[in-house]
């Protein structure tokens, strides 16, 4: 059978197909049921091969020379195409490369296979295919195995027929086709791969009846137009169908399941007909970032765990009992509330998009793998009286003026509890928030202006601000507890000393000339936050086991870490972001999952006197040419990784030393005494608690702390500190 006979019939039975999905008030089907059952997938049969060195063709002359060297069956006409079969090729290139022909061929039978075991991406990448194909568009491949490769099939600007083939245990992708029009991917089988089928820049491709299962991504990745993707199972991936710039295709009839961020993504795109689809454990997730035109679907008749999907667009004065649906999407609605009921065990429960004063209150939520309740884009929305369990997010509002999230009860969120992205003038209150773990983001602030945040409970989490304007610093924080304790929040105080003792974390914004000493901060995202806040001090801080970074600092000016301990952080110890004339001094940073002290985008910062040790990634990290890590005299910082000879070089750039380094020595925990050591090369202390390296400065850290103090009075500083 031809090629052009084989599309033709595709076209024809795929026409037939979508009569009924254009006709949802006539469907005889019932969308509860398979479609297919798992018989009719196809099963790869092994079969007698040939053992066959790699094949590379790039004309068609060399096409029908070495067909007829082999005696390959066909002679290239569509009538009589050329026939590659039954060889079996193990090689580390492309098993059959075959470009610029514009013969007729099928390639089948084949396995095609690499020497490399692994089936995970390696660095540096190989690049090679069971079978590639390019600009050589009449070509079937057909009933092939390829394993080990780093994509199993690979398509490039080629019309092509791709069906019954085993793609299993693959690197990168099963299937890849990018720029190849009027194609077709049907009854493959893809098994562990990164990601099953992907299909970009590409127009009329029909995707049907395939089997991927525990691919690490996708388990299809499509960017095309006027496509169908339909009757395809898909079980265990990161997110069933990656939908990116797309246009007026159809999703149907998919049976969908374990997909953890979402069974059906959608990135980018319009016109999107997504229907009779049966989920599992997750839903549809429709980006925040896409812009609202990915928001209008034709959606009919999808379920997830055996519920329907509710979706509404262009609607008003909606009243919505969430617990008898599997998920619950809004567009464009005006004035509706969504209360009563509890959904569970999805992605994200319910999606708000583009609303205007939508309602959620008195609903409950649980065991939602990314959010749940997300509202994106919607003024004026009221998020109260909502109970929320082990969410990835509770309640994350993006992009969202005016909004209230009051009263709710959020408990055992991995990753944060609330999360407010661009979600100004808000009134955040009264919410009783528990942790799934110590030191859980509570609140996650980011770029979120002027709000009000009141009589809000934490308990094994705790707030985290960041944004790159004042006023995403400058909020009303008052009576809220974190882990029992009061947090200490501070906006647009001047020339003033605190005693921070008593409070479980601190958070500085657009202060100058503030000196907080004295903290004690253990399990909470960051222990010490500085925003726009210029002239600062921290002194004497203790800051543990911070899921974030213990001492932040952003768009800070000439500002001072001093005399502390930070330890523990799950990310950096310090960390710099914009900041300048700033100095780190006389600090013990040890045991911080990334970073010791990280200057970001910062410059003319110093850091010295300090001691630094046993931090994962590398104990100091600088991007920047433009500050220094020693006093430019004689006093550096002592390094756990330091080998005593020579400078120290910083990570992250290839010019940026500590020109005066000493070694950070383990404690000698065979004595009983407990000693410090300090020479001009080596800094030693001994003690019978491993885990407490401390480093005494003695009267090199006070001298160096004065001189900076005098340094700030001569800059101007109002207030003389002791």
């Amino acid at each position: 059978m031809s090629i052009h006979t084989r599309l033709f019939i595709v076209f024809i039975v795929t026409t037939i197909l979508l009569i009924p999905i254009a006709m949802t008030d006539t469907v005889d089907r019932n969308p509860m049921e398979p479609f297919l059952k798992p018989s009719d997938f196809h099963k790869y049969e092994p079969v007698d091969y040939t053992i066959h060195d790699p094949i590379n063709i790039s004309s068609d002359q060399q096409f029908m020379d070495q067909a007829l060297a082999e005696g390959w069956l066909g002679n290239g006409t569509e009538e009589n195409p050329y026939v590659i079969e039954d060889f079996s090729i193990n090689c580390e290139t492309n098993c059959i490369e075959i470009t610029n022909v514009e013969s007729y061929f099928e390639i089948r039978d084949c396995m095609l296979s690499s020497p490399n075991e692994s089936e995970e991406l390696e660095y540096p990448l190989t690049f090679d295919y069971g079978i590639y194909i390019r600009n050589s568009s009449n070509a079937i491949i057909d009933s092939c195995f390829a394993t080990r490769k780093y994509t199993a099939i690979g398509v490039r600007e080629a019309q092509c027929e791709i069906y019954n083939n085993s793609c299993v245990g693959n690197r990168y992708r099963g299937i890849s086709m990018y720029d190849s029009d009027n194609s077709t991917i049907i009854n493959n089988v893809i098994e562990r791969a990164s990601t099953g089928i992907s299909v970009s820049n590409s127009a009329n491709t029909t995707i049907g009846s395939n089997n991927i299962t525990s691919v690490r991504s996708y388990g299809i990745d499509i960017d095309c137009r006027f496509s169908i993707v339909r009757d395809n199972r898909i079980e265990d991936a990161s997110m069933g169908i990656y939908i990116d710039w797309s246009f007026n295709n159809t999703y149907v009839y998919n049976h969908i399941r374990n997909c953890s961020y979402a069974s059906l993504y959608i990135e980018d795109g319009y016109n999107h007909n997504i229907s009779y689809n049966v989920f599992s454990g997750a839903g549809i997730y429709l980006s925040s970032w896409g812009g609202s035109q990915l928001w209008a679907l034709e959606e009919y008749n999808n379920t997830v765990n055996g519920k329907l999907i509710y979706y509404a667009r262009d609607q008003s004065f909606l009243d919505i009992n969430p617990g008898d649906y599997g998920q619950v999407i809004l567009y464009n609605c005006t004035e509706s509330v969504v209360q009563g009921g509890t959904i569970a065990d999805t992605n994200i429960a319910i999606q708000i998009g583009y609303c205007d004063t939508t309602v959620v209150r008195n609903t409950g939520v649980d065991n939602c793998s990314q959010y749940g309740i997300s509202v994106a884009s919607s003024d004026f929305s009221e998020i109260e009286y909502n109970t929320i369990t082990n969410c990835y997010y509770g309640i994350m509002m993006q992009s969202s003026e005016y909004c209230s999230v009051l009263e709710n009860t959020i408990t055992d969120c991995l990753e944060c509890s609330i999360y407010l992205g661009n979600a100004n003038f808000g009134e955040y209150n009264r919410n009783e928030i528990a942790g799934a773990r110590d030191a859980s983001i509570g609140f996650s602030i980011t770029n979120t202006e002027t709000s009000t945040f009141q009589d809000n409970v934490l308990t094994q989490a705790g707030f985290k601000v960041d944004g790159h304007r004042l006023e995403s610093w400058s909020h009303t924080m008052t009576n809220n507890m974190v882990n029992g304790k009061p947090l200490g929040y501070f906006n647009a105080v001047s020339d003033t000393e605190i005693d921070v003792s008593h409070y479980a974390q601190v958070i500085l914004g657009g202060c100058d000339g503030v000196t907080i000493k004295n903290g004690y901060f253990e399990n909470v995202p960051i222990g010490v936050e500085m925003g726009y806040s210029d002239n600062c001090i921290a002194r004497n801080m203790t800051v543990l086991n911070c899921s974030w970074h213990g001492i932040h600092l952003r768009n800070t000016y000439s500002s001072l870490i001093t005399n502390s301990t930070i330890k523990f952080s799950e990310n950096d110890g310090i960390w710099f972001y914009f900041t300048f004339d700033s100095n780190v001094t006389s600090n013990i940073i040890v045991h911080n999952e990334r970073y010791g002290i990280r200057l970001f985008a910062s410059r003319d910062c110093k850091v010295f006197g300090n001691s630094i040790g046993w931090n994962i990634l590398s104990n100091g990290n600088d991007h920047s040419s433009y500050n220094m890590w020693d006093d430019g005299i004689s006093v550096g910082n002592s390094w756990s990784d330091y080998n005593g000879s020579g400078f120290y070089l910083i990570s992250g750039t290839e010019d940026v030393f500590d020109h005066f380094p000493s070694i950070y020595t383990i404690p000698n925990t065979n004595s009983s005494l407990s000693t410090t050591t300090i020479t001009n090369t080596t800094y030693t202390q001994t003690d019978t608690s491993p885990i407490d390296m401390f480093v005494a400065v003695g009267v090199i850290g006070i001298g160096i702390e004065v001189i900076i103090i005098v340094a700030i009075i001569f800059r101007g500083k109002k207030e003389s500190i002791d």
